[in-house]
This record gives C-alpha cells, sequence and structure tokens, in this order.
C-alpha cells in the first residue's frame, strides 16, 4: 500500500476549503504527478466521505490557481475499509425524456412543418414549438369551454384554439402552460373570431425542453461581461441561473458586470460557492470628466461670475465653432466675456436651443431645451 500524507499537509492553499468532503484534516493523499509539458497534476487522494462534483472542482481550481497550472485532476477513493455504496438504478436518468401526450394520439415519423411556411390551404400539419400566451376558458351558459393557446417555433406564431363540448375531456386546460415546449398536430382553419389562420388540433404532446450546451472542443471559454437583473433596463438575468449554466457547461469562472452596482455580488458568492467555480467581481462604472478646462458642473455656487466666465467660455468654443469668435449685434444676441459677465440671454444660429441666464447678483447657470426670448431692441 503506497505511503499516504495529509491532504492539507501538502496542499496548504486549500485550508480555507477545509470543511468541504466531509472535512479536509481527515482526506489523504496517496500520489501527484505534475506533467511540465501539459502544465496539469494529477492526484489520487480518498475523503472522509464520497466528494461531490462541485467540490472537487473548487479543490482542482484552487490548486491550479496557486500552482499556475492549465489542469488539475483529483481522483477521490473511498476510505480504507469503507465500501463502494450500491448505486442505485438511474435508468430515467440516464434515458433520454419522453414526451407526454395530453391530447389525442400523435402519429410516429410525421413530418413537421415550421410555423412560417404555413397557409390556410396547408391542411394537417405538425409543428413543435413554445407556449408563449395560454388563455384557456370555460363557457358557463352551455357547460362547454374553449383550448386556447399561442405558440412560436421562432419563425412564426400561430394560434392553436378548440371547442371543447361538455363530454370532452377538459383536464388539458391545466395542463398548457406559457413555457411549455407542444408539439401540435392539427388542422389550419381561419378562425373568425381571431380573424387569422388558426390551428384546431387533434393530437398535443409535451416535449422535454431543449437544454443548450456548450459542446466545443478544448479548453472552455470564460464570460467576462454579464449583466443580471440588478443592470436597471439592461438585464433580466438571475445570477444564481447563469452560475449554474456556466458550471453544467464545465467553465471554470463566470465575471459579473452590472452598471454601477454591486447588489447581485452576495448572489454570485453563494452561488459559485455551490457549484464549484470561481466568481470574477466587477462593474461597469461611470467616468465624470473633473480634471481639464471642460468639467461637468452641477448646482449653485458662491464663485464671482469671473471666475466661472473663461471656464464656460472654452467650453462653449469647443461645443460650438464660432460661438463667441466676435461680437455681434445686440439683436443677434452675441456678447463677449467681460468682467461683470452678461446681462441679457446667449443663443447662437449655430445652436438654437441653448439658452443661458447669467445674474450679476447670484452666479447661477441654467441650461435648457427650450426656444430662447427675442432680444430687446
Amino acid at each position: 500500500m503506497p505511503e499516504e500524507t495529509l491532504f492539507l499537509d501538502i496542499f496548504g492553499c486549500c485550508a480555507s476549503h477545509a470543511e468541504l468532503c466531509g472535512g479536509l484534516n481527515g482526506a489523504k493523499v496517496r500520489s501527484v504527478t505534475v506533467s511540465r509539458e501539459e502544465r496539469s497534476m494529477d492526484v489520487e487522494a480518498s475523503f472522509a466521505r464520497p466528494p461531490s462534483s462541485g467540490e472537487l472542482t473548487l479543490l482542482e481550481n484552487c490548486l491550479a490557481e496557486e500552482y499556475g497550472l492549465r489542469e488539475v485532476r483529483i481522483r477521490a477513493d473511498l476510505p480504507p475499509g469503507e465500501k463502494p455504496a450500491e448505486k442505485k438504478r438511474d435508468d430515467k436518468k440516464n434515458k433520454p425524456a419522453q414526451s407526454k401526450a395530453l391530447l389525442g394520439k400523435m402519429p410516429k415519423n410525421a413530418a413537421r412543418s415550421e410555423i412560417r411556411d404555413l397557409t390556410a390551404e396547408s391542411g394537417t400539419v405538425l409543428i413543435t414549438g413554445v407556449v408563449f400566451e395560454a388563455d384557456s376558458r370555460k363557457i358557463a351558459k352551455n357547460n362547454a369551454a374553449v383550448l386556447s393557446f399561442s405558440i412560436t417555433d421562432y419563425t412564426g406564431s400561430i394560434r392553436v384554439s378548440k371547442y371543447l363540448r361538455t363530454d370532452d375531456d377538459r383536464t388539458i386546460l391545466d395542463k398548457i402552460r406559457v413555457g411549455d415546449r407542444l408539439s401540435v398536430r392539427g388542422n389550419v382553419v381561419f378562425n373568425r373570431y381571431d380573424g387569422d389562420i388558426a390551428i384546431e388540433p387533434s393530437a398535443i404532446t409535451l416535449e422535454p425542453p431543449l437544454v443548450r450546451e456548450d459542446d466545443a472542443p478544448g479548453e472552455k471559454r470564460v464570460e467576462l461581461h454579464l449583466h443580471t437583473r440588478y443592470s436597471a433596463l439592461d438585464a433580466l438575468t438571475d445570477p444564481e441561473a447563469a452560475v449554474k449554466t456556466a458550471a453544467r457547461w464545465g467553465h471554470k469562472a463566470i465575471a459579473v458586470t452590472d452598471h454601477g452596482v454591486a447588489q447581485a455580488f452576495p448572489d454570485f458568492w453563494h452561488a459559485g460557492d455551490r457549484q464549484g467555480i470561481k466568481i470574477i467581481y466587477g462593474l461597469e462604472g461611470y467616468y465624470v470628466n473633473d480634471v481639464d478646462d471642460m468639467p461637468a458642473l452641477f448646482g449653485e455656487t458662491d464663485l464671482p461670475w469671473t471666475r466661472i466666465s473663461s471656464a464656460l467660455i472654452s467650453r462653449l468654443r469647443a461645443w460650438i465653432p464660432r460661438a463667441t469668435a466676435s461680437p455681434r449685434s445686440e439683436r443677434s444676441g452675441s456678447w463677449t466675456a467681460g468682467s461683470r459677465g452678461p446681462s441679457r440671454p446667449l443663443w447662437t444660429r449655430r445652436c438654437p436651443f441653448l439658452r443661458m441666464w447669467c445674474s450679476s447678483r447670484e452666479s447661477r447657470i441654467t441650461m435648457c431645451s427650450a426656444r430662447p426670448p427675442r432680444p430687446r431692441r
């Protein structure tokens, strides 16, 4: 039996994760193999309890970052004398998800059509799509009901509608929800209530949802620009869902860069700890120029106008060419910088919606998007 060494005696950098795998204090390392050419390391170790894939990923990332390696692989063995647990039959997990019949009987190997190709003359068709609106209703007057929902395959959208009589099965009304992926077979008819074509279904099956995977070979990418629901009016991404997706795709890290806020940091920290991937914390900041001669001015000031006029005039010259290049007549409303500032409004032909009022008693600057008044004669 090879000689064993305590895990934390060799890899002290993992002490911050001592609670993983039943406690790293009792974990032991049997062998370590390092490849300089591939910059990788293989570790064979035994733990107090069988580790999860997320725990192993967290330890592997910690070691890779500590030693500057591209890849670290940890093979976990059971403690001496412990028998491996019998694997439960998990045939359902290994088998692909099956369709579930909701209405009628779906024929096998039927040709599917795209919604964008459907017309009033299409006849009987079979489509597959996602439900984005469900408004089925019951009619109390004659004890009937209407099955009604809208479905899209991202090439087009169409309404699915069926009148259910008293003796028809109505349990389907509560089985179809927004977000379900369905296969619908039926006749394309003209719906006089909607004024458009619709499908009158004869068979409906619930399909397993499509899960996007990262099947790219080689080293996985790292997302460095991600907005979440904390970026107002810009994204709706859930932080935990984003981290779960990155872990499922085999990514070792993910970054968050919300607009000027850090509210998503706690959610990312907890999700990254559970999924065993590294979180890169960041944000998109806002730059305000307060250094050179074109600063951003807000509010009021007690400084005399002579201290402000020179910077303001240079700013106007940069914004509006020839705005104050030469004095103009009183009728045109232009002025030149003076010791006490102007006593009448300023505007130019190049920028007719700029208005600035300057008072000799208080230095207050207001810019608004309104047409200036007519100058005094």
